[in-house]
This record gives structure tokens, C-alpha cells and sequence, in this order.
């Protein structure tokens, strides 16, 4: 019993490589140093009046299934705790991001509390390079160590990178989450500028989607379909249907409107429905 006691004893005190208590949370070290107390206690006790009728037997006999009540009773305790608070982190990053820098700029600073990523710079390039291969964003080696970067200065960053953690059903739900012109933008272009301040990253995204869009309009072609082969044809790119919409949601918010082919209104059904699925 003493080894054991001995041996939980260092590991509450023991620091981890990063200078971090291996027990994080506080309510561990307090369960567990109670533990220890209150068997230390059962075993004085049973010291004290072993000798005295069986007193300190029958007692420590008694003492010991409260002791594992406490244990139980505590951790149920910390882990409804736990739930509720993770709950209510959920519920105060309100929902989906609806495509302007200005409503991100506002709840930046829930990021931190909400995305966990570890402070490795390697674990973090490994997290950008699994995403990069699987989704195929055509990011060079460079980029992807900007990125890794830019999430210790830009808690924007910061999300986007945690957000590559995520398992997705489909790359849309990637898309269509957080910042979906950012996305769209790191998606479809395979020559990318990306720069550390997101103001800065809007206006490059939206004057190359403009770009896109104009050629798109002036491109003649009587269907969507066509103008966008042609679209990715001249800019190298890999638009399909929801893209080009993405693209132009993002241009109509910041003042530039594009008619894009006849069959325009049918795409722009088909992206209504993929809106209200992933709740843009």
C-alpha cells in the first residue's frame, strides 16, 4: 500500500516535458490526494486500536467501502461537471460562420478555449500535411509551415488549423463551416497566396474569386457546366457547382455581383439545400 502511495504521490508532483503538472486538472489531484489521505487515516486508525477488542478492524472494515463511495461519488461529480462545461463552450461559439470577416473578428477570441492543439510545432505540421494529402489542396511545403506559423500569432489561424483535426463525412462540410471563403479559396486554387492577417487574406481571395467570376460571365457559355471547364482551364483551378457559389456569395457580400449561366437558378437550389445541411 505504502508503494503505491508512493508511487501516485510523484506522479502528481512529476512535470511533464513541456513543464506541465501530468494531472492538468486540479479536481484529479484533489480526488486523488483524498484517496491517500483517508487511507493513511483507515491505517492509523487500525494501528491506534488494533490491539483494543477488534475495534480498529471492524472500523477500518467499515471505512474502507466509504472510502470507494467517496472516489465514486467524486469522479461522477467531475465528470457531469465537465460535460455541462464543455456543453455550454459549444453553445457560446454560436453556431456556423455566415461568410464575414467582421462577425469572425468578434468571436476570435472563443477560439483558444475551443480548439485544442498541441503547442508542437511538428505535431501541427503533421495535422496541416494529413489534411493537405487527404483533400488534396495542393499546398507546398512552405505554405504548410506558414500555416503551422501563423496559428501562434492569429487565433483565426489557430481555428482553421484545429478545424484540419476534424473527420468529415465530405470535403462540403469542410467547406461550408468556419470560413467558407477561406476554404473554398485553399481548395480550388492550386497557386495560393496566403499571408498571416485574415483582412489582408480577403482581399486576396476576393479579387482572385472576381477574377474568376468575371471570366466566368464573359465566358459565352450557355451553361454553368461549361463556364465552369472554362473557368478551370484558364485559372488552373478546381471549381464544380458549390464552389463557384461559395465564391460568389463571398463577391455579393463585398459589393460585386456576377450573372453567372442559364442555369444559374438550379445551382443556386441545389446550394440553398447544402446550406440549410450544413446550416451556413
Amino acid at each position: 500500500m505504502g508503494v503505491i502511495i508512493f508511487i501516485i504521490i510523484i506522479l502528481a508532483i512529476r512535470r511533464n516535458n513541456n513543464g506541465k503538472p501530468v494531472f492538468k486538472n486540479n479536481n484529479i489531484g484533489t480526488i486523488i490526494f483524498m484517496l491517500i489521505f483517508l487511507s493513511v487515516f483507515a491505517s492509523i486508525i487500525q494501528g491506534i486500536f488494533s490491539g483494543i477488542f477488534g475495534i480498529g478492524r471492524v472500523f477500518t472494515f467499515l471505512l474502507g467501502p466509504l472510502i470507494y463511495v467517496f472516489v465514486v461519488a467524486a469522479l461522477f461529480i467531475y465528470i457531469i461537471k465537465g460535460f455541462i462545461t464543455k456543453n455550454k463552450k459549444n453553445r457560446s461559439d454560436g453556431g456556423s460562420y455566415d461568410g464575414t470577416y467582421s462577425e469572425m473578428n468578434n468571436r476570435r477570441h472563443t477560439y483558444a478555449g475551443i480548439f485544442k492543439l498541441s503547442r508542437s510545432s511538428k505535431k501541427r505540421l503533421r495535422i496541416v500535411r494529413k489534411f493537405n494529402d487527404r483533400y488534396k489542396l495542393y499546398l507546398t511545403d512552405e505554405q504548410e509551415q506558414r500555416i503551422v506559423d501563423f496559428s501562434y500569432v492569429s487565433s483565426a489561424w489557430e481555428h482553421e488549423l484545429a478545424s484540419m483535426k476534424d473527420g468529415y463525412e465530405s470535403v462540403y462540410e469542410w467547406l461550408t463551416g468556419g470560413t467558407p471563403w477561406l476554404r473554398t479559396y485553399l481548395y480550388v486554387f492550386k497557386v495560393q497566396t496566403i499571408v498571416p492577417d485574415l483582412t489582408q487574406q480577403e482581399s486576396i481571395t476576393l479579387r482572385a474569386f472576381c477574377d474568376v467570376l468575371q471570366y466566368a460571365e464573359n465566358s459565352g457559355c450557355m451553361s454553368i457546366e461549361s463556364a465552369i471547364e472554362a473557368v478551370n482551364k484558364a485559372y488552373f483551378t478546381t471549381f464544380d457547382t458549390i464552389t463557384i457559389m461559395i465564391a460568389r456569395k463571398f463577391a455579393e457580400s463585398k459589393g460585386y455581383k456576377y450573372k453567372l449561366p442559364v442555369d444559374d437558378d438550379i445551382v443556386m437550389d441545389k446550394t440553398e439545400e447544402l446550406k440549410k445541411k450544413y446550416q451556413i
